[in-house]
């Protein structure tokens, strides 16, 4: 069986950098992020939820953070999908009854 002698990987990032790297994206989009949630979701606290789940997001990708031309762009992007997704998991589990119904009445 062939070893190579020498295996070149993809660029890790050690794991306090990758940390320090996610941390700053934070501190830098956190409020950005707030407000593409929020014009997805248009309440307060859903927006807050998925600004949280798009930085849970980041951080599993962190070691693609250097390697991202518009950190901007790319966390709009997430938000989006991540709000987008609450949105439609939640329009499924909003079931209207009949008895939740207003009686129309006759006009005739």
């Amino acid at each position: 069986m062939y070893v190579p002698e020498k295996v070149i990987l993809s660029r890790t990032i050690p794991a306090q950098a990758a940390a320090e790297q996610v941390e700053a994206v934070v501190r830098q989009h956190a409020r950005f992020v707030y407000q593409v949630a929020y014009a997805g979701l248009g309440h307060p606290q859903e927006a807050e939820d998925a600004a949280q789940e798009t930085f849970i997001r980041v951080w599993k990708h962190a070691k693609e953070l250097s390697g991202i031309l518009s950190q901007r762009a790319w966390l709009a992007r997430i938000a989006w999908r991540v709000a987008s997704d609450r949105r439609r998991k939640y329009a499924r589990t909003e079931i209207v009854s009949d008895s939740d119904l207003p009686e129309l009445e006759d006009g005739g």
